[in-house]
Parts: C-alpha cells; structure tokens; sequence
C-alpha cells in the first residue's frame, strides 16, 4: 500500500492515508476509513489537523472533513475550485488552507471560499504547503514558490541552474531557512540580511541532483530528514546520510515523513508504512560480513581490533570497516569458539570445543600466528569455556570439572569434587576482596583458593545450580546470574531479581557492569535488561529497563561470554543472530506521557453511546470501559491502571488490560479514571476521565417512601375494613342460614306431618294392630331423633341423609297405604360412609314429589332418586311420575290429598343460596318437567349438583 500522507492528531492516533484510502493507528490496531465510512475518496493526498481533533482529509475526489467520527464532505457544488485536492494545511489560527489544481480554497469559520488573490498566482496548481515563523503562508506551485501576507502574494521563481520549479514539498527549519524540494532536486532559501525582501537561494548536496523530493520534516534533534523517490537522507547541519528503509526496492520510493510527538520518524513509501527512532543499537550480522550469526565471545584488543567468536562459524576480526574470519584451516583449534582474553602482553587466547589457541599478532602488519594446546598439554578438558587473567598475571582456563592455571611456563589443572567433574566453568571472577569466585553450569557456585574448590550454594543460600555469569560491581557485591534469576550477594546476604521484579526471563547468560558503574547489563534469552544501581542502593527503587526487537536489539537471544565494555561506554553483545553495538549517546529517551482515550462504553456488554455525566437508570448498572493509551514507540510496554471514583479505594494493580467492567452498581455519583504509562513507564500526571450518575431506584425516593407508606395505611384500612365488612357479612349469612334452619327444622316437623304421623299410629293401634304402629312409632321417633341430630350439623355421610329420607319415605308409604314406590341408586364409586353433604337438602324435593306429584295421582306412582359422582360434585336426581307441575298448579287446596304447604322448597332454596355465599360454592337445584309423547305432563324431575367433602 503506498502511504502519501501522515498525520498525528492530539489524541495520539496516527492516521495515514495513500490511494488505498485512510487508516488510523493507535500503536497496536488498524482501523480503516474508506466508502463505508463515507470518505470522500480513496486517493489520499494530504492530511492535516485541528487542535480541536478536527481531521482534514486531501483527495482527488474532494475535501473530507472528519469531526467527532462523523466524515462531512465537500465537493465543486460546496465551493471547492476543484475536487482535485493536492494538500490541505492548518495555520496557527485555525484557518484551513486547501491547496488544489486551480487555486487556493480557505475555510474560515465554517465557511469555505475561494480568495480573490488566487488571480495574482504565477501558477494555480498548488502542491505544497506551510507557515513560516512569521505566520506567513509559504505556497509551492508547479511554477515555484508564493508567498502569502496579510493577502499580498509574492511569486518566487527558482533559479534554473538549482532545480526546477514544480515544488513538491515544503519545511521551514528551526534557523527560518525554507527547505523546497522539487521534481529534480533541493534547495534551500533565506532572506537577504542585506536587501530586505530578497531571497537567497543556497545549492544543496549533489547527492540530490535530479532525485523527485516527496517530503521534508526537522526532527526533534535539529536534523533534517529529506524522503526522495530513491531512499531516505538525513542532513545534520554538516553532512547527508543516506538510509535504506529495507531491501525491497518499493520501501525506498518514500511518499512522505512525519514526526510524531514523541520523536519517532513515520515514514510513508510504496510499500507501506515504517517506523524509526534513532536506533541505540547498531547491529551486524552475515549481511555486513561476520562468519556466523551465533555470536560468544567479544573482546577489543590493544591495537583497536575487535575479536568475535562464533558457535560453528570460527573467529572474526574487525578493524571497524571490514571483518576478517579465520577457521581451523588458518590454524585455530576449531570453528566452535567459546571464550576469548588478551593477556597483558598482547597475546590473544582463544577457547574452544577442543582445546586453547594462542594468537600472536604482528605489530606492524597485523598478521597472526596461531600455537594450540589440548589435554596433551595439560589443559583440563577439549573444551575451553572461560578465561581469565588473575591479579597475580596468571590465565585461569576454566574447563569440565576443573581449572587450569597457566603462569607463563607450565600449565597446572584443579579439579572439581567427583561430584561436579561433568559440569562446566562458564564464569570466572576475582573479587576485590582477592577471592576467586566460578560460576559453572549445573555444578553451582564455587571459591578457589589456589589449590582447592569451595562450594558456597549452601552458606550463601543459593539455591540454583546454573551460573553462567559473575560480575562485581564497584561496592564490592557480587551479582550471581543463574537460571532463576539475579542474585546480589553482599557478603551476608542474597537479594533476589527476577521476572517478578521486571526482568524479562529468568535464564541469566550474560552480564556486566557499565564503565560508569551505573547499570547492570543483563542479558537473558529473551533480550536485554538495564538495572539501575544508584536506585536501587539509595532508596531500594528497582528499575529495569527492557530492549529487544522495538529497541533495535534484534539478536534477542543473548550468549554466554557475549559482552563487552568499550571504554567510551558503549557495549557489545553477542547473540544468535548476530552481533550488537549500544550506543548510549545515540538513545534518546521518551518524555512523552501516552495520550490515554476512552474507547467506549458498554452497559451490560452492549455498545452504548453515553455523553459526560450521562444519567443511567438504576438497573443500568452493568457498565464497562474500553480504553487505550497511545505509545506509538513501543505500545507492547504500555500498563494502565484505573479506578471508578465514588465506589473504589484504590486505583487497580497495574496490568496491560483495556477493558474495565463494574456489575450491581449502586445509586450515586461516579468518575472511571485510567491512566497508562508509556515504553519508558512514565505515568500520565493526569488520568482520563469519564463521569456519570447511576439515577436513584424509584422505590427509595422520597415520593415513592411517601406514597408506599400512605398506600400501605391505605391498604391496612382497606383490609381491616373488608375484614370487618366480610365478618359482619359472614354473621349475617349464619344468622340468617340459622334461621332457615330452623325454619327447615320447623317445616321437617310441621304440626300436620307429626298430626298425620301420630293419627296413622293411633289408626293401627285402634285397629288392633300393635305390630305396624309399634313399626310406625319406632321409624318415627327415629325420624324425629335424626332431624334433630342432623340440624346440628354443618354436613353429613351420605349414608345419614340417606337414612332419614328413607324413614321419611316409609313413613309416607305407609301413611298413604303404599300409594306410591321409591327407588335409590347409587354408583359404586361413592362412598356414602365417607363423603359429606349439607344435611336435609334431598328430603324437601322428595316430600314436594310425593305431595303434589304422587299423592294427586289417580294410579299408584313411584319416585327414583340417583345419585352420580362428578369429580368434587354429586349430582342428585329425583324423578318422579307424578301429575307435573302445571297440573299440581291447578289443583284448589281442597283438592290435594294432604294438607301439605310447600314451604320446604322456598326454605331448601335460601338455604342453598346463603350456602353459596358462605362457602363459595356451586350448589345448585334445576327442576324440569316430563312430558310424554302426547305432550301431556308424565312427571317432574329436580337435579341438584352437590359440593361434597370428607369426614
């Protein structure tokens, strides 16, 4: 993608723009800006912004305007001269300038408009634009440079023998001299000391002859940075430094340059976007001429020449411009180089997988000679890890399982205990105190005092094994690296590092101690650690600082033995891709704080657009923060912190988290603060805030209180005069079912039924016939005894209403003289022992169909009453085949064959209605007429639907 715009708004983000359209970058995301997102056109010509966050967006299709996320567009019909737009450029009062094809546009306040000095324009293609230190408005055209001030233009043309006049780029530097690059080539103009209003035209370098210039920017170091169609140049006030962005050919067709606000260099091209920040590390590897990659040992010699040794690729030197590599063919040991010394008499010794070399270099012609030595000779093992010149000038070879002291004349081997003769010396040092101390590989640490080994694990309280490194800083304690971290020994105690105190691995290789005695190097497999010592010796602060692949470190992976200091501070590392220089003078730390942005708001993870102090109701209290702080120079070390004030304590652990999320929260007033650091861990002195207030649940509101607790009076007094209503009801209905009661009590027991009953009595007694009245007398008193009984009652079995309505019907019968027959039925499935009914309900009707049914009857009649089970209900029917109603309802009182008066039925009726009411029940009577084929009545028939219950 070709990147002809660049652009960093106050919010942090980078937006970079080409003919594939527009994408903003927050140091880890992409997020692209084409049709769907209404830009005005996908051929991006220039970028430029407001203090406001307002984004202004030059193409070829028209003017876009972004503001608060939402694009506005401007075309020829809104007053653009052209949709062909070139550049677009914010001054320092907020007026925007649109350079296009025919002319000048200007936006002043909303309002766009077209000058009527583009007439005095020596050219109307504008290319190029930018504001000098007097606020004047520097134009290039396709026909040279215009001047704009106070609406005066001043057309300069460019002397022909410098380049030509389609100007492509435009910068004013920090002296006020203007930088102008054309289509072939650069100059530079200032203004006449001499002749006010004249200009002087300098000639730049003939490296830029005939090169299109695309872009100019100063950087924050004073040096000038030029993009052209043929690679990157940086000017230093001095000389031109020529840079290639990367080895495909496109990356060096460079379309623009910017620097963005925490010094970093954005550099646009044909094949995409790149990054640079004046690189501490100056890396080699086999592209600039090393025999291998996998680097150990570095020393510098006393002639100035640098010695590298490689794992399988042999011995290199380096006089700064060229590496010179020798191999087992040229005399050394082996190609597997593990260690290297200059002794005091300029000899270099070299330690590999199979023995020692000894390297004689020629004062004058720098050739070498190479004598090797092997067990033969009497050295401890093939191979040769570690070597070290003693106090006393003697070379200690450190091997497996011993050492080997060489004073000049003979060599002479110590060895391990049997217990550690398999572990390898990889570290030797004498401390200040003249004690020798040795690191070794699985074996753990040891003392030597010139004859015998000590091992110190135990008295120190050391618990790793593996000690690749040993150092001594200028306090006299001894910084151990092993495979669980660092360890400072003081001499009584140890204190820990490692990846919890911010070291990024715990597998130590290598380490030093800086020329300055200010920082501990560590390297580890995953990259390089700076500790800190006045820090930490003051006031017990740790600080660690990191560099791997974003800091220009690109090895990484560090070796043991791969280091050394240089005495004018600068270090050399090893590692297993190549070979690595630190420059301190050249790194430039980050002052920068990370621009922090809240991203959204979501309430109960859903996307939700709040405004500040926005007001939630109290069951949107499920709301969570996305948010990201900008680090454009290594956004992989940016941490955040954050806290909802109002509801926590604290301010959260430091993490790398981007989403902060609060459930159940309750009523009040809040504030989300974050804040995040950037790669150099400098905090925001101030966070970024969002406020907001969840709305108080409207039943702890004053008003809701007030009418819940008047509803609750109201509701008690409603209930408690229901309550008193439905008592005063309920006596009412007993009152009244009482008497109905009695009433029925009083009709079961009417004067006419007892006179008749006692008459039929006396009727058999006078008749001699002692048998029937004694069977008489006994049903009726029995009779007389279960009415009784039975009002008493609220309900009875069945089998007891039963009982008495058949005394009653004998009575009857035998009262009449068998007038009449009678039949019950009943269905299996009711238990009349067990279910209960209101008492007396049946008998009424049954006393109503003999009476005005069966009695008026010329011929003997019957009565049947059934009885149905329907889940909680009986269905009662009495059918008799009397004369029916009509025709009973005809007869005079003197006609009817008893002196019975219907008062039953009316009593039975009050009594199932009040019965209703109180029980709220469906007790309910039907009575139907039978009426024969010839129409004429065949008797009558009453259903009454039961409520039962049990005993």
């Amino acid at each position: 993608m070709f990147v002809g715009a660049i652009y960093q708004d106050p919010k942090g983000y980078l937006w970079a723009g080409g003919y594939g359209g527009l994408s903003r970058f927050d140091g880890r995301v992409f997020t692209h800006y084409g049709a769907q997102r209404n830009l005005v056109n996908h051929d991006v010509q220039s970028i430029a912004g407001s203090e406001s966050g307002d984004v202004w967006i030059a193409t070829l299709g028209g003017l876009g305007h972004l503001k608060d996320e939402v694009m506005h567009n401007y075309h020829v019909e809104d007053g653009l001269l052209t949709d062909e737009v070139n550049t677009v450029f914010v001054a320092k009062n907020g007026t925007v300038w649109i350079g296009t094809e025919k002319g000048l546009n200007v936006m002043r306040d909303g309002v766009l408009s077209a000058p009527e000095f583009n007439a005095n324009f020596a050219s109307k293609s504008v290319h190029a634009l930018c504001e000098d230190h007097h606020e004047n408005l520097i134009i290039g055209t396709d026909k040279g440079l215009a001047i704009l001030s106070l609406n005066d233009i001043q057309n300069i043309s460019i002397p022909k023998q410098l380049c030509e006049d389609k100007v492509t780029a435009i910068c004013q530097d920090d002296e006020g001299l203007i930088w102008v690059g054309t289509k072939k080539g650069l100059c530079r103009v200032r203004m006449n000391e001499d002749s006010p209003g004249a200009l002087l035209y300098e000639s730049m370098d003939r490296l830029m002859e005939d090169r299109e210039i695309s872009a100019i920017v100063q950087g924050p170091t004073g040096d000038v940075w030029i993009g052209t169609t043929k690679g990157l140049i940086k000017y230093d006030g001095v000389s031109y430094e020529e840079y290639s962005i990367s080895e495909s050919s496109n990356s060096n067709i460079i379309g623009s340059l910017y620097f963005d606000m925490e010094g970093n260099l954005w550099i646009g091209t044909y094949s995409g976007l790149y990054k640079y920040r004046g690189n501490s590390f100056l890396n080699y590897s086999v592209k600039e001429g090393l025999s291998g990659n996998f680097i150990f040992p570095i020393l510098r010699d006393s002639r100035d020449d640098l010695w590298i040794g490689t794992n399988s690729n042999g011995l290199n030197r380096y006089n700064g411009e060229f590496f010179e590599a020798f191999r087992k063919e040229d005399g050394l040991s082996h190609n597997s180089v593990k260690s290297a010394l200059e002794d005091r008499s300029g000899n270099i010794w070299i330690g590999t997988d199979t023995g020692l070399t000894k390297i004689m270099v020629d004062p004058i012609s720098k050739k070498v000679s190479f004598t090797n030595f092997t067990t033969d000779h009497g050295l401890v093992s093939d191979l040769i890890s570690y070597i070290h010149q003693g106090k006393d000038g003697k070379l200690y070879f450190g091997g497996t399982g011993g050492l080997t002291i060489y004073d000049g004349h003979r060599f002479e081997t110590f060895m391990l205990d049997e217990a550690y003769q398999a572990r390898d010396i990889w570290s030797i040092v004498n401390t200040k105190d003249g004690q020798l101390w040795i690191g070794t590989y699985k074996g753990g640490v040891f003392t030597f005092d010139g004859e015998k080994f000590t091992r110190e694990n135990d008295r120190i309280g050391l618990h790793s094994d593996v000690c690749l490194s040993i150092v001594e800083d200028d306090r006299g304690n001894l910084w151990i690296g092993t495979f669980e971290g660092v360890f400072m020994y003081d001499g009584k105690s140890l204190v820990k590092f490692d990846e919890n105190e911010g070291l990024t691995s715990n597998l130590i290789y290598t380490m030093t101690v800086d020329n300055a005695n200010k920082n501990l190097w560590i390297g580890t497999n995953q990259g390089l650690n700076k500790l800190k010592l006045d820090p930490f010796y003051e006031s017990n602060r740790i600080i660690i600082e990191h560099y791997g692949k974003e800091e220009g470190f690109i090895g990484v992976e560090c070796n043991s033995n791969g280091v050394f200091n240089e005495a004018d501070g600068s270090i050399w590392f090893g590692t297993v891709k190549g070979l690595s220089h630190y420059v301190p003078n050249a790194y430039f730390p980050n002052e920068q704080e990370a621009k922090t942005n809240i991203l959204s708001t979501k309430i109960f993870y859903q996307d939700t657009v709040l405004k500040e102090n926005a007001i939630l109701n109290y069951d949107q209290n499920h709301i969570s923060f996305d948010y990201v702080g900008i680090c454009l120079t290594n956004p992989s070390k940016v941490s955040y912190q954050y806290r909802l004030v109002g509801y926590d304590k604290a301010w959260s652990p430091i993490s790398k988290n981007q989403t902060a999320t609060y459930s159940s929260l309750p009523e009040g007033q809040y504030t989300f603060e974050v804040i995040s650091c950037n790669n150099e861990f400098k905090w925001n002195k101030q966070p970024t805030s969002f406020s907001f207030i969840i709305d108080t649940p409207y039943w702890e509101t004053w008003w809701f209180r007030t009418f819940g607790v008047l509803s609750f009076a109201g509701a008690i007094s409603l209930i408690f005069y229901i309550r008193i209503r439905n008592i005063r009801k309920s006596n009412a209905l007993r009152l009244r079912m009482d008497r109905v009661k009695l009433e029925a009590l009083r009709s079961q027991m009417n004067p006419h039924f007892i006179f008749n009953s006692m008459n039929a009595i006396q009727h058999y007694i006078n008749g001699n016939d002692k048998k029937l009245a004694n069977d008489y007398l006994t049903k009726f008193a029995t009779l007389m005894r279960l009415i009784l009984d039975n009002a008493q009652k609220e309900s009875i079995p069945i089998e007891d209403d039963l009982k008495a309505l058949e005394l009653y019907i004998t009575l009857e019968q035998l009262r009449f003289e068998d007038k009449f027959s009678y039949t019950i039925n009943m269905d299996k499935n009711i238990d009349p022992g067990y279910l209960e009914i209101p008492p007396n309900l049946i008998q009424p009707f049954v006393e109503n169909a003999i009476n005005h049914g069966l009695l008026n009857k010329e011929s003997p009649g019957s009565v049947t009453i059934s009885m149905k089970m329907d889940k909680n209900y009986i269905h009662c029917i009495i059918e008799d085949d009397g004369i029916g109603r009509e025709a009973a309802g005809q007869l005079k009182p003197s006609e009817f064959k008893t002196e019975h008066k219907p008062l039953g039925m009316q009593i039975t009726k009050d009594r199932i209605q009040i019965l209703n009411e109180l029980e709220k029940s469906e007790l309910n009577v039907a009575i139907e007429d039978l009426i024969g084929e010839d129409g004429n009545a065949t008797g009558t028939r009453v259903i009454m639907k039961i409520p039962v219950g049990t005993d």
